[in-house]
């Protein structure tokens, strides 16, 4: 019975274990946000995109597939739309400011 918690374990054991191992100094907050602006701004957009739609494939969609609660798909559509209008308005903003804080990027 419990042989059924052994991959979530390891799993996490993983995930929290090597950040911890493989761990730097990266300095500032602009190297460790903005890699030290030397990612653009599409790569930096991808990355955010990949990384949401990550989550919702592992942890949202296969419950709502299982419940039959397909209309979570037109959701899913409006969060990727909304994400992008986002991320295109709000990411060169912050790649031109000094400061990495997202409050000052909104408040410009």
């Amino acid at each position: 019975m419990y042989l059924v918690y052994i991959p979530l374990i390891v799993y996490l054991l993983i995930v929290f274990l090597v950040p911890f191992f493989l761990k730097r100094d990266n300095g500032s907050d602009e190297s460790y946000y903005l890699a030290g602006r030397s990612l653009g701004v599409r790569s930096s957009f991808l990355s955010l995109v990949a990384t949401e739609t990550s989550v919702a494939t592992v942890l949202i969609f296969p419950a709502a597939g299982y419940n039959g609660k397909w209309n979570l798909l037109s959701l899913c559509i409006g969060y990727i739309l909304g994400r992008c209008m986002v991320a295109l308005h709000y990411l060169p903003t912050i790649y031109r400011m000094t400061d990495t804080s997202i409050y000052k990027a909104i408040g410009s």
